[in-house]
Parts: structure tokens; sequence; C-alpha cells
């Protein structure tokens, strides 16, 4: 071919189209944020650069089927929309307030960021010169550093050091969220699963992860803007992996969090459970569904086998305790709680301790319990716990002291039964007037299934009693001791 013939042909265009942060290469098939490699499959990034290429032109997605897939038949729910999801995943984008793609529903889409063309010119007239010289240098450059790195492992790319960390963080995370009663702990989980999700955020697992963080916080502290960013956040791990199974335990939690779907979150943690048994917060989170149900039996189970994978996590013990405690088994409930020693305590653990120490009589272990929760102070725990309040009394001078007497004189040793019954009655009439009707109502219970003169007989007549006389506990007492 003669030179004549050269100059008229089209010289190689080099185009690299750059919006934000990003850089997408058309003919490397490679996006890139920042000068780090960007995962995104075959698909997505040509619907990208289509898009990308087209800024502010409104893209049908007719069009884009016929330029993407041609003739090939795409279901759109398939197709085209998974694409756009993959994308705005990659490129941290929000379908509500976007930065790149605006979806225009019935119509399809819109590029609205700018976008900045960068071209480099190769004229083909020189390129059999430039690839012979390219492809020499290269092959030595490729023998020379062969022989120099041979002994020892070559660096990992960018982008495999960015999933490294990233990876790090999110297990540090994990470690901080097995305290998710403790807030802040709570708080340091999420921060460490935002910059996770910020160095591999075209990863599912820290972005899911960091979605069931947010859903534990809005459980803690019911917010708004908690419960959209947990649930935006799943969106976008959904779109990455939705089979996944920290994909599927973020979707339980938010079933269960923040959406109160209870049914739905038993099967994504049973989903979860079958996918991985050894994921403590799987069983955690299916035993927190089946106690939603009131299925204590099976939370029961399920939470024990969370406490059993990870002895150490005092939200695991701390759930178990609970709901052992719900069920007045106070003996269990202590010896879970006895394997939890982290420092300092949350308040959720620290006030389940004190009631189970006022169930013991010990005033003082409760006392104990209360100020083991700092810099939470003892006022600020018993005003999540108004009954444990008015046993107790809080440090201004509350009405409690009384009660916690009677409290403490009931549950001291004595020789006479009769002197038994009478501190039970005394601590019965005691929590009437404190309007704990349940505790008075359990008091009751023991008090008519022991030898003793206390009947419901006198209880009818008795109007301190009228008030608790309404209450579906006491009916079935009633019904218990008619048998």
């Amino acid at each position: 071919m003669s030179d004549s013939q050269h100059a008229t042909r089209q010289p190689d265009q080099v185009s690299i189209l750059a919006f934000g942060e990003f850089e997408l290469d058309p003919k490397r098939h490679e996006l890139r944020r920042d000068g780090r490699p960007v995962a995104l499959n075959a698909q997505p990034l040509k619907v990208l650069a289509f898009l990308a290429s087209h800024p502010d032109e409104v893209i049908t997605r007719e069009v884009l089927q016929r330029h993407v897939w041609g003739d090939v038949l795409v279901e759109y729910d398939q197709g085209i929309n998974a694409c756009i999801r993959q994308i705005r995943a990659a490129l941290n984008d929000d379908a509500d307030e976007p930065r790149f793609i605006r979806t225009l529903r019935g119509t399809g889409y819109r590029f609205v960021a700018p976008v900045r063309r960068v071209s480099g010119v190769v004229p083909v007239s020189r390129r059999r010169t430039w690839t012979v010289a390219a492809t020499t240098m290269l092959g030595l450059a490729a023998a020379g550093a062969w022989v120099i790195l041979q002994p020892s492992d070559s660096p990992p790319s960018a982008a495999e050091s960015s999933h490294i960390e990233s990876e790090g963080l999110r297990r540090l995370a994990l470690h901080q969220l097995r305290r998710a009663v403790h807030g802040p702990s709570l708080d340091t989980a999420r921060r460490l699963l935002n910059r996770a999700s910020r160095l591999s955020y075209s990863s599912a697992p820290p972005i899911a992860d960091w979605s069931m963080a947010l859903a534990f916080a809005h459980r803690s502290s019911p917010n708004d803007s908690l419960a959209t960013m947990s649930l935006r956040m799943l969106g976008r791990a959904q779109a990455l992996d939705p089979l996944g199974v920290e994909t599927v335990l973020a979707t339980g939690y938010a079933d269960l969090f923040v959406r109160d779907e209870a049914d739905s979150a038993v099967l994504r943690f049973r989903r979860a459970v079958d996918a991985d048994s050894t994921r403590m917060f799987s069983w955690l989170g299916l035993g927190l569904a089946w106690r939603e149900k009131g299925e204590w039996a099976h939370s029961i189970e399920a939470l024990s086998r969370a406490a059993r994978l990870d002895t150490a996590s005092e939200l695991a013990a701390t759930e178990l305790a609970d709901a052992l405690f719900h069920l007045r088994r106070y003996q269990d409930a202590h010896a879970v709680l006895l394997r939890v020693t982290v420092e300092p305590t949350s308040g959720a653990l620290a006030l389940l301790r004190a009631n189970l120490a006022v169930v013991r009589g010990n005033m003082k272990d409760a006392g104990r319990a209360l100020d083991s929760a700092k810099p939470l102070t003892r006022d600020s725990l018993l005003a999540r716990d108004p009954g444990l309040a008015r046993i107790l009394g809080t440090e201004s001078g509350a009405p409690g002291p009384i009660l916690a007497t009677l409290v403490a004189d009931t549950l001291a040793p004595v020789v006479s039964s009769r002197e038994t019954v009478r501190r039970q009655v005394a601590l019965a009439e005691g929590l009437l007037r404190a309007n704990q009707l349940n505790d008075a109502i359990d008091r009751l219970e023991w008090l008519i299934a022991v030898p003793s003169p206390v009947n419901l007989e006198l209880v009818r007549r008795d109007p301190l009693w009228a008030a608790a006389r309404k209450t579906a506990r006491y009916a079935e007492v009633e019904r218990l001791w008619l048998r």
C-alpha cells in the first residue's frame, strides 16, 4: 500500500470517557475510579459506554436494547434492568438522587453527569513500525522482569490491595457487631463497614453487612433515615449478588427490624442457615424472628445455637438470656450471662443482670450491674425499665426503697413457713401499690401453690386486687386454681 493510500485512511482514535471520579475505556473494556479498576461485567459495561457516549440525551430502552443486544430477544426485567442495577452499584449511584444515570419512567434513561473525552491519535502509517518496536521492547522488558522477580511473588494490583484492605475492615466490623447491643461498638461497626464498602463497592459482602449494621442501629433507636439507608444499601447488595449468604442475611434483618415482616425474616434466615450453618448471625436472626412470632421453643433453640457458635458474643448471650428471663427460667439466664466478661457492659445487659439480681434478692448485685454500664448512668438505665426503677429507686431518691426493702425481706432466709407466707403477701401488696400487677400475680401464683391460708376467695373480695383481677394473667392463675 502506497504512502498516499495510507494518508487517505482515517487515523485510529483512542477515546476515554471521563465523568466524576471515573474513567471508562471502551476499547480496553475497563472502568476505573481514581485510577483503580472497578469490576463490571461485559454487558453492563457496554450499556454504560453507550449511555456515557450520549450525555444528556434521552436513550429509550428500545434503542439501548438494539445497540447492546442486537437481534437477541431480551426481557427487560432480566436484561436492561439488571445491567442498570449493576452499573449503579459500581458507580455508587442512587436511583432516587442520581449523579450519573437518571431513569425516565416509561421512556428510558439519561446520562446526567458531564462527560469529558480524553483522546489520542495514532497515525496508521506509523502503526506497524511502532508495533514492531513496542513488541520488541515489551519482550525484552518481560524477560528482564521474569529474571528479576522469579525468586519472589509479584506485588498485588491496586484492585487486589483495595479488596484486601476492605476485607480486613469488614472482619473488624463484624467483630464489633458481635456487641450490637453496645452502642459504641455498633457505631464503630457502621463506620468500618462504610469504609470497607467504599474500598470495594462493587463487592456485595461489605455492602450487605453495612445494611445489616444499619438495621441493628434502627432496632436500638428507630430512625427513618437509618431505615432508608439500610434498605438502600440492601438494594445495592441484591443487585450485585442476590443469592449470597451476606445478602440473604441482610435481607432477613431488614425484614425483621425495618419492615416488621417476621414471616419473611424466618424464611430468609432459614435459607442463610442452610447455606452456612456456622454463622452466628444466621442462627441469631432465626431465633429473634421466631421470638417475634411467639414461637418460644424454636426461638430458644436457635438462640442457644448462636450462643454456642460464638461464646464470646455479648449480643448472642444477651438475646438468649433475655428470652430465658421472659420465660422465667432465671437460673438458666443467669448461667448464660456468667459467660459474658466484656467491659464496659451494654445497657441491655446491665438491666438484665440487675433484674436477675432482684429476682435472687441481691440488691447490691443489682446496683453493681447498673454501675457496670459506664458511661451510661444509673438514672438513664432505670428510665428504660420503669418496673425495675420502682423496685430499686434512682439516685435522686425515687419511689422504690420501700418496695426494694420488701423484696429483700421476702427473699431472706426464715425458719417459719408462716413468716414466709406473711412476707410474700406483703410483697404482693407492695407490688400492687407500685402498679406492678403481673409481678403481684406471680406472687399470688406462688402463694396458692403452697399450703397457706391465702386463697382466691380472699383475693376476690380484696379491693386492693381490683385492677389485677381484670388482667388476662389473673384469669390464667384462676383457671389453674379451679383445676
